[in-house]
């Protein structure tokens, strides 16, 4: 797909995404409904397009605006050199820039001339969104060379400003040019912003906006009077070491030791499968703990309005990554549950402590069980404590209200785009 002819006086945003769309980036999507409220004309940019999620997108029609980053390469090396020869001299004008773009890069090769073309494509637009530190190539380059206009506005996620990154992506200055060429550097909760100040973002460019949620959708629980029914737990997230999942079955191990009547669902999919499923058979919880795997949104918003309290046992890992939001943890209470999580990384700025939930020791499954064992003895401060948590959501997580922080950093953007 060829990028979309700009119509008069739009105002043209890309969003560039490495993949998409995935089941666990709907926060993504949302970013892309945002900015089409806001009345921008909008495209995605990614470089590989997950064709069985099409769904995900296709009712928002979303799927007419992807472009796929492809450079028309040949296959052929002689027709590709040629291509090349031809595409330098029909770009002479760029030359300057092109030098400039090669000298950048450790070693010479012909994709880079392919690369430098198809983003010169982008020099009409007035915005792009980065979404993930680690997309910022070649947008980076660009800017360092002087050769980019649009404004970049990069979001990070979270594992982006850990390094290594991915085990491998070490912080040789990583991220400098981008830090200093962005306009705007977004980070979803305090604890990221100061990574990402670590790291050498300037604290002008730093904004800290929280990823929200849709609260018309995560609609408060209508909840129901109990009579010796099992506190109904629930947590939501890949099922992975950094999600600590253990801890939780651990502590359900515990309450069953201590008699007390309680249940867990655990839902997503990853590696460590294996290995919760094994500690669940070989202490017998089957009837206490269920898989359930992946869920769509709304399945996950109706198994909150079958369960009492959400937990979150997310934990520090050997190499320093952390959790810096939760994003179930905030659909979650939306929907009335309140939270038990452990106090990691930026999980503490994602509920009130002793208002919408509690904040346990990070990886005490011990504090954990008496916390829980404070809503066995207390049913009603579920409802609450629910209640709480909803309206937290309502004023600090809601698309609603972060939509006007989303409009300021647009428009300012925009404007200093087309100074």
């Amino acid at each position: 797909m060829i990028f979309n002819i700009m119509r008069a006086n739009s105002r043209k945003i890309i969003f560039k995404i490495p993949e998409f769309p995935h089941v666990s980036e709907t926060f993504i999507v949302a970013q892309i409904q945002t900015a089409l409220k806001l009345g921008y004309d909008v495209d995605i940019l990614t470089k590989k397009l997950i064709t069985h999620n099409l769904h995900l997108i296709d009712k928002h029609n979303l799927s007419s605006k992807i472009i796929i980053e492809e450079y028309q390469i040949p296959k052929n090396r002689i027709v590709r050199v040629l291509k090349w020869l031809t595409l330098l001299i029909f770009n002479v004008k760029h030359i300057g820039y092109i030098i400039k773009y090669y000298n950048a890069h450790q070693k010479f090769s012909l994709t880079w001339l392919y690369e430098f073309l198809f983003y010169s494509k982008m020099n009409t637009v007035n915005i792009v969104h980065v979404q993930y530190g680690t997309s910022k190539y070649p947008l980076d380059i660009l800017k360092t060379i002087g050769f980019f206009k649009p404004e970049l506005i990069v979001s990070f996620h979270g594992h982006d400003a850990f390094f290594p990154i991915n085990g491998f992506i070490k912080n040789e200055e990583y991220y400098n040019s981008l830090f200093k060429n962005s306009f705007a550097i977004i980070g979803n909760t305090n604890f990221l912003g100061k990574a990402l100040l670590d790291l050498g973002c300037l604290k002008q460019k730093l904004q800290i906006i929280p990823v929200g949620i849709n609260t018309d959708f995560f609609k408060l629980k209508t909840y129901a009077t109990k009579s010796n029914a099992p506190l109904r737990l629930i947590t939501v997230g890949r099922l992975h070491k950094i999600k600590g999942q253990l801890h939780a079955i651990k502590a359900i191990k515990g309450l069953k030791e201590r008699e007390f009547n309680v249940s867990l669902t655990i839902v997503g999919e990853g590696s460590e499968y294996p290995v919760l499923d094994k500690f669940i058979k070989d202490h017998n919880l089957q009837d206490s703990v269920n898989l359930v795997g992946k869920k769509t949104a709304l399945e996950i918003k109706t198994l909150f309005n079958k369960h009492d309290v959400y937990i979150l046992t997310a934990i520090t890992l050997p190499d320093g990554r952390q959790e810096t939001q939760g994003l179930a943890t905030i659909e979650a209470q939306s929907c009335g549950l309140p939270v038990v999580a452990f106090d990691t990384g930026g999980i503490k700025y994602t509920l009130v402590d002793k208002v919408t939930g509690f904040l346990c020791k990070e990886g005490d499954h011990l504090d954990l069980q008496e916390k829980l064992i404070y809503f066995i003895n207390n049913p009603s401060h579920i409802k609450n404590m629910g209640i709480e948590a909803n309206n937290f959501v309502e004023k600090a997580y809601s698309n609603n209200v972060l939509i006007k922080q989303w409009e300021s950093i647009y428009a300012s953007a925009y404007n200093k785009n087309i100074e």
